[in-house]
């Protein structure tokens, strides 16, 4: 019986074999081609004589794998650059040419869309970034507004519009380890939020250290008693975009919702300068935002790859109040205030308003010619549309 069975085997896979020969052999040797290739291109580009490495003698259009789509989006790209085929040869009217071109394009998606076929088949996948997200959320109980363990992933790859599709997922090496960090990071973060914290309170005010550029600007103008916003967080090159809170350099000890109470103004809407040169539409109040930045990326001052923002309020004309936010904050983060609705470049604001308002500038202050002496003059001297904050209660 156990003979009679490897024998069964063994003939299979003798059968098997000579049906894949066959089938092989018979693919392989039916050379499909487009009667448009065969008429202009096979003379220089066959077995006996390939010019310029390409031959399509063996070019069949029934087969699908990628060396063949290789090949004939080559013959389509030189087609359409009219550069095939060359002067001196036989030359295509020019409607044939486009014919052949629609024609092989056409074939070309054919071959693709079989290539991305599963046959009806249901691929096994792995989790998109999306899904371990929330998968993780959901097994370990972790608010994942501020934490993504994903974050180092590869991008997956889309079929249309959908990231799920399971044969164009592909798992390397490199997600592989990215799967163990992120599992490592995941307990971690779930044990963390199961200490118990303590209550504690800071207060930040006199001195706020904002960014480079702005450090002799505001030691000039006062001495660095304000956080001053000025930008909208977008700017390709923004100044006073997000005002953090330099003095809680490791952010917040624990995992938690915080009170952050702020101290503010809005100062110069009514500005005398002109929207072409502080590019700031001044008919819309002033909106505050209060988003989160990772003290561990150690840039706070320009944009972070996650800054949801956690609370927005619309802060009142040359009035000093309070305001008050109540805020989730993970481990390590801080808040970072920013003007939602701000000016689109502060930076260049400098040389436009001495360009465009030159009469608004006293006389013996007009010759500055550096962005910096500009700058230093209009944010003491100036009339730049801003939020003050003068304290911040946490």
């Amino acid at each position: 019986m156990r003979t009679s069975l490897i024998q069964h085997l063994i003939a299979g896979l003798v059968l098997l074999n000579t049906c894949v020969c066959y089938f092989s052999s018979s693919v392989h040797g039916m050379d499909v081609t487009d009667p448009f290739l065969t008429k202009y291109c096979i003379d220089c580009h066959s077995d006996s004589e390939a010019s310029g490495d390409r031959e399509f003698s063996t070019l069949n259009l029934k087969q699908n794998s990628l060396e063949m789509q290789i090949r004939l989006q080559e013959v389509i790209d030189q087609l359409t650059l009219a550069t095939m085929p060359p002067e001196d040869a036989n030359q295509p009217s020019e409607q044939a040419r486009l014919e052949a071109i629609n024609r092989l394009t056409k074939t070309l998606a054919g071959m693709r869309a079989k290539t991305r076929s599963t046959g009806g088949q249901t691929v096994f996948r792995r989790l998109t970034r999306r899904e371990y997200q929330n998968t993780i959320s959901d097994l370990l109980g972790i608010n994942m507004l501020m934490f993504d363990p994903t974050i180092e992933f590869p991008a997956d790859n889309l079929n249309g519009s959908f990231d799920n599709v399971g044969h164009t997922l592909v798992t390397s090496g490199f997600l592989l380890e990215k799967y163990l960090e992120a599992a490592d990071d995941s307990v971690e973060k779930a044990f963390e939020q199961l200490k118990e914290s303590v209550p504690q309170s800071w207060v930040f005010k006199d001195y706020f250290y904002q960014q480079a550029e702005l450090r002799i600007a505001h030691d000039l103008a006062f001495k660095h008693r304000y956080l001053v916003l000025y930008d909208h967080r977008h700017n390709d090159k923004p100044e006073g975009a997000y005002g953090h809170l330099d003095d809680l350099s490791k952010g917040v000890p624990s995992d938690g919702v915080y009170e952050v109470r702020v101290h503010a103004q809005a100062l110069h809407r009514d500005t005398p300068y002109s929207q072409a040169a502080i590019q700031l539409d001044t008919s819309e109040p002033f909106r505050m935002g209060v988003r989160p930045g990772n003290t561990a990326i150690g840039d706070m001052v320009h944009t972070q790859p996650i800054e949801p923002l956690m609370g927005e309020t619309v802060i009142e004309d040359n009035t000093l109040k309070w305001y008050t936010f109540q805020i989730p904050l993970d481990k390590g983060h801080g808040p970072r205030f920013t003007f939602e609705n701000g000016a689109h470049s502060t930076r260049g604001a400098s040389g436009r308003v001495f360009r465009i308002h030159r009469d608004l500038i006293p006389e013996e202050h007009r010759d500055k010619k550096t962005i910096v002496l500009q700058r230093n003059w209009l944010l003491k001297e100036g009339l730049i549309p801003q939020i003050r904050i003068h304290e911040v209660r946490l």
